[in-house]
């Protein structure tokens, strides 16, 4: 009894290590850089007039641009006054720059703070926090921790006067206005969950037993639960997508409906051992049932053989279907219209020759599906339609038919490829060979 009591307890601290550590991961790694809206509020005393500009710097951009910026215009006052910048949509906010002046007259601006309104959160720092937040240029010259005063410079004979402040990539209050978390302590969040559930657990140890119900459905929850322990542990060496697409990108986190849309969209291309357990599926249905994975593009046929069965808009399948069989009249305009071909390239002196290259489907129909013979409508198909009324008709045109000497051939050699739709090299020898004999 005790050493089941023990097992049990073990098994309690690992399942709270595991989920504490995943859930951890999941709530320090789950954010956002999108903002939808921006206000900032710069709280400062201008003496004279003059015009603040506010630059925005975007991840996909190389430098801050004049177009990606906001102008405000400060009425000079004795008093602290603020001044708003409202940025539009960001998609990845990166740095930030400050201009506080274009008047070479301008004294020295005392600044009290900024505030940052972000999608409805606020974020206000002091003097303290704004000198953490940004650094200034060389034309700014700080009187004291909250008073800045302009330096003109001439260079080249150029007077120069920009003074701005550029954001510390690395600060802690840039790190809060550009990215949006579910929570700014995971791991408390996540210790605290971990507590509520263990001590629950343990409340109620003495009324789990363990029965082989209660087994199964362990060991059920377990499994569901391990693509999203893969994700936080990064058990799986990741795999190449062998995928014809680009798989879905995590979404930025917003509160608007599509997220949860654009969010399953990339779990699903996305979750713990997907590559795994798609070629254990895909190889317990071809090598076990015989069944493709995409029976609407290819059909596993006898002996493994693999034949394209895209149906909508191919010529393949209403070829080999035998479901685009011609009326006489059309014969007729066809065979006619060769005929005329064929009379004026003569006149001219030049041979005219005509060919068809039969499919796959053709040369090796013993080796079809089932499913595929069944779509075969008829026993006669369109290049037989057109050599039986070329035959009858006394047409002098002669169209060459290959398909006898890749029956008689294929019994020595393959002359198509078992898992591709095209002839080998052997196939299009004996049809090239067969043409230019003619």
């Amino acid at each position: 009894m005790a050493l089941n009591q023990s097992y049990r307890n073990y098994a309690l601290l690992l399942l709270g290590g595991l989920v504490f550590f995943v859930l951890a991961n999941f709530l320090e790694d789950y954010k956002s850089t999108e903002i939808d809206e921006m206000e900032v509020i710069l709280t400062a005393k201008v003496l004279k007039d003059d015009v603040f500009q506010l630059f925005y710097w975007e991840t996909s951009e190389s430098k801050f641009k004049i177009q990606n910026s906001v102008r405000t215009k400060v009425k000079g006052s004795e008093t602290f006054q603020d001044i708003h910048f409202s940025l539009p949509k960001l998609k990845d906010l990166f740095r930030l720059r400050l201009d506080i002046g274009e008047n070479f007259d301008q004294e020295t601006v005392a600044v009290k703070g900024i505030k940052f309104s972000v999608d409805g959160d606020e974020y206000k720092f002091g003097i303290t926090e704004f000198n953490r937040l940004f650094a200034a240029n060389k034309y700014i010259t700080e009187s004291n921790g909250a008073e800045f005063t302009g330096n003109p410079d001439t260079i080249r004979m150029r007077r120069i006067y920009d003074p701005y402040f550029v954001s510390v990539d690395n600060s802690i209050e840039m790190e809060q206005i550009r990215v949006k978390r579910l929570t700014r302590y995971p791991y408390l969040v996540s210790g605290l969950i971990c507590v509520v559930l263990l001590l629950f657990i343990g409340y109620n140890m003495e009324n789990i037993s363990m029965t082989q119900k209660g087994i199964f459905i362990t060991i059920f929850m377990g499994i569901l639960f391990l693509p999203t322990l893969e994700k936080g542990l990064n058990l799986e060496v990741p795999m190449e997508n062998m995928e014809k697409r680009v798989l879905a990108e995590k979404p930025e986190f917003t509160w608007r409906k599509k997220y949860a849309r654009e969010y399953e969209a990339y779990y699903n291309d996305n979750f713990g051992f997907r590559n795994t357990l798609i070629n254990w599926g895909s190889t317990i249905r071809t090598k076990l049932f015989r069944t493709s994975m995409h029976p609407d593009v290819v059909m596993i046929g006898k002996k493994k053989w693999l034949f394209y069965n895209k149906m909508e808009g191919s010529r393949m399948f209403a070829s080999y279907s035998r479901t685009n069989l011609l009326t006489q009249d059309t014969l007729k305009l066809i065979v006619n219209k060769w005929e005329d071909n064929k009379k004026k390239y003569e006149a001219e002196g030049r041979k005219y020759f005509l060919a068809f290259w039969p499919n796959k489907h053709s040369i090796y129909s013993e080796f079809l599906p089932s499913e595929m013979k069944s779509q075969i409508k008829d026993t006669l198909s369109r290049v037989d339609q057109i050599l039986q009324y070329i035959n009858k008709s006394n047409s002098p045109i002669k169209l060459l038919d290959v398909r006898p000497v890749l029956l008689r051939a294929k019994s020595d050699k393959l002359v198509y490829h078992k898992f591709d739709t095209h002839w080998n090299d052997y196939g299009s020898f004996l049809a090239y060979n067969t043409f230019f004999a003619e």
